[in-house]
């Protein structure tokens, strides 16, 4: 049930911002379950967690500083990080912002528990024992990048589809050239939690300050190549 609403709030914004509706009409038919953070500051949230994640197979991982190969991108999306890197200046490698469970949900980590891998109108095909990927999330109290809306971003990778142009309002929509750092934060962290990501030109790993896996043969093998703060660790499944 989650999962269709969450959708159908995405579906709904995405096809308002294509009918040219305002951000504050926009804004107005986000989902009411997006619950805002109670009870604490910002500064005091801010000083407790860590805000930006990444996550990435197993087998990719090195011991150094990250840099996304454009050569690896995903077909689907491809036309859409090109689109970014012009706006950007360099080739995307995307982290989520935020500590909320819908946070981790846009990093994918939670496919480590997936068991779902088609389901269609003629059936569902589930992973067999021993398909199951191996993710590793990255967790830092600080990076430089570009920040972006999570839902807005969607546009692109929906209008290349379609092709349909990204003008300067939607640009406006995905980037918010006039939000500071931490008008950024405080609307994922209380206004709408798993909707702002960060755009970065490389990522050094070896600074994560907390790195989660799905089990422990994954933790020995990181600790072996040298890094802390490695913990064995599992989220709920999107829409599970």
């Amino acid at each position: 049930m989650r999962a269709l609403l969450m959708f159908e709030s995405l579906r709904r914004v995405i096809s308002a911002a294509m009918c040219g509706k305002k951000i504050p009409e926009i804004y107005s038919i986000l989902p009411e379950w997006s619950v805002p953070v109670c009870g604490q500051s910002l500064d005091k949230i801010l000083g407790k967690r860590l805000l930006y994640h990444y996550c990435m197979d197993f087998v990719d991982v090195r011991f150094g500083v990250l840099v996304p190969d454009p050569n690896r991108s995903d077909p689907y999306h491809r036309a859409a990080c090109e689109w970014l890197a012009r706006q950007v200046g360099f080739w995307p490698l995307f982290t989520a912002v935020g500590h909320s469970l819908d946070t981790y949900w846009i990093t994918g980590y939670d496919h480590n528990w997936t068991r779902i891998m088609v389901r269609s109108r003629t059936g569902t095909v589930l992973r067999k024992a021993g398909e199951s990927p191996n993710f590793v999330l990255f967790s830092f109290e600080e990076l430089d990048g570009i920040f972006m809306d999570y839902n807005y971003w969607n546009l692109v990778v929906i209008a290349d589809n379609i092709k349909k142009e990204i003008g300067l309002v939607q640009k406006r929509w995905i980037f918010k050239p006039a939000w500071s750092r931490r008008k950024w934060l405080q609307y994922t962290l209380k206004v709408y939690p798993g909707n702002v990501q960060m755009v970065c030109k490389e990522l050094d790993v070896r600074r994560a300050k907390r790195i989660w896996v799905r089990n422990k043969k994954t933790k020995h093998a990181l600790e072996r190549l040298g890094f802390s703060g490695v913990e064995v660790h599992r989220i709920p499944i999107f829409g599970g």
